[in-house]
């Protein structure tokens, strides 16, 4: 998944290990002060769909576990999508300062086709932010369904990302964020990342006119 691109908008930086795992990298910036539209864009019967998505149903100190308890309630709707994909964005980036028990098994288990190849090096044993605390904050985190049919959902995400506890300075102004592009299908056991890629919006403009996660942590 190639998680965690960071820069400003003028620049971008790769940082450490982290580019081995569930970054946000479309359109990374440094963001000053971000003001949320209270009227978001897009199509209605697509982006509107899952309005109040929570953004914290296990915590930031979600496991491997509590992520299949969320993926076992097999809600299959753009909303279940998303609540699934901010947990597994969560689980996946959190650094402690290594990748949480249990990683190798959630990828085996929750990915499939070129998402589980691009998790394949990721272990419990490695770090994703070069031995630092590490985690992204759905607190402010932004989502929009893109597309979203009985088969397939796909959802951008953004969210600010904290290094020891703290927003990560940008590299001339503001915090970082950055920003992924998930597809998810319905599967048995629950939803399955099927793939990733990069949001066709600006991190700024996610945070512009995409829906904030409730409650998020």
């Amino acid at each position: 998944m190639g998680w965690w691109t960071i820069g400003t908008i003028a620049t971008l930086l790769i940082v450490g290990s982290i580019v081995a795992t569930l970054a946000l990298r479309g359109g990374p910036e440094s963001v000053a002060a971000p003001t949320p539209s209270t009227t978001p864009t897009g199509d209605a019967s697509v982006s509107d769909t899952a309005m109040g998505a929570n953004g914290c149903l296990a915590g930031p100190g979600i496991t491997a576990e509590q992520l299949r308890q969320i993926r076992a309630k097999k809600d299959f709707t753009p909303n279940g999508a998303v609540e699934f994909l901010g947990a597994l964005v969560q689980f996946y980036s959190a650094g402690d300062p290594n990748y949480r028990s249990g990683i190798e098994q959630v990828t085996a288990e929750m990915t499939t086709g070129s998402a589980q190849a691009e998790f394949a090096s990721i272990t419990s044993s490695t770090a994703p932010d070069d031995g630092n605390m590490h985690a992204s904050f759905l607190g402010e985190g932004y989502y929009k369904v893109v597309a979203a049919t009985a088969q397939e959902v796909t959802v951008d995400i953004t969210a600010e990302q904290l290094r020891n506890g703290s927003p990560i300075p940008g590299d001339t102004h503001g915090t970082i964020y950055g920003g992924e592009r998930y597809t998810v299908t319905p599967a048995a056991d629950g939803w399955i990342l099927t793939s990733t890629g990069t949001p066709d919006q600006s991190v700024q403009q996610m945070i512009e006119t995409a829906q904030r996660f409730q409650g998020g942590c």
